[in-house]
């Protein structure tokens, strides 16, 4: 039977003994049954995109960042990449990528004089684009700052910062590096009351859908990021 947003809800709105039993997996079927169901209309998932990129470009260019971290969407997530092109010359791209190959985090540079119907040619989640130069071969060397912002994906998230993705840790390793500014993008139907976090697991410091933006509390960037919104 198909769930819907209300069900999920309710499902994850429960005493605190219970969520401390609440297993990941069960969270990520949820969400995916429900971005079936809410993404099954391409045209729908596209504006909902469009929405949450406006509000993205709106916050970075009021945050003033030299550099941000962009990702390649896929598995249904928001489709951000429509605002590399919205972006002023005076802030570099940057697109992070995981090597399976070299089980490592990479980051290629993005030229900014390449479509982004070109850049955008997967495989197994890396670009591919001779012109873009590699900037870090592992994370360990990439000297993030402050300044920097981090545009992040995720299956699901919850107004802690909380993020769940596919379970295999991945963008928690690439995160426990960054020191800047982390902002989770999402749809609305992918925000939950609770999810489970433990010791690795990175929290962003904001979440933007098409219907809303949370501030995460406890973040260090709060401050920051409560004077510009």
């Amino acid at each position: 039977m198909m769930r819907n947003k209300r069900k999920l809800s309710s499902l994850y709105r429960t005493t605190n003994k219970h969520k401390l039993n609440l297993k990941k997996e069960e969270i990520r079927e949820e969400i995916k049954v429900l971005r079936n169901e809410n993404l099954s209309d391409k045209g729908v998932a596209d504006r909902k995109s469009r929405r949450i990129t406006a509000k993205l470009r709106s916050i970075i260019l009021k945050l003033n960042p030299k550099r941000v971290f962009f990702y390649i969407p896929i598995k249904h997530e928001v489709n951000i990449l429509e605002l590399v092109s919205a972006l002023p010359d005076s802030i570099d791209i940057f697109i992070p990528h995981y090597s399976t190959e070299r089980n490592l985090w990479m980051i290629t540079q993005l030229d900014k004089n390449i479509k982004i119907k070109e850049f955008v040619k997967i495989k197994n989640n890396i670009p591919q684009q001779e012109t873009c130069k590699k900037l870090f071969n592992n994370l360990i060397d990439a000297q993030f700052t402050e300044e920097d912002i981090a545009i992040v994906p995720g299956l699901g998230f919850d107004r802690n910062g909380c993020r769940i993705g596919y379970g295999e840790g991945n963008y928690d390793r690439y995160l426990k590096q960054f020191t800047g500014i982390k902002i989770g993008v999402a749809f609305d139907f992918q925000m939950v009351d609770y999810i489970p976090s433990e010791k690795h697991d990175i929290p962003v410091d904001l979440i933007l859908t098409e219907r809303a933006s949370y501030i995460v509390e406890n973040s260090q960037h709060y401050s920051k990021i409560f004077a510009k919104l």
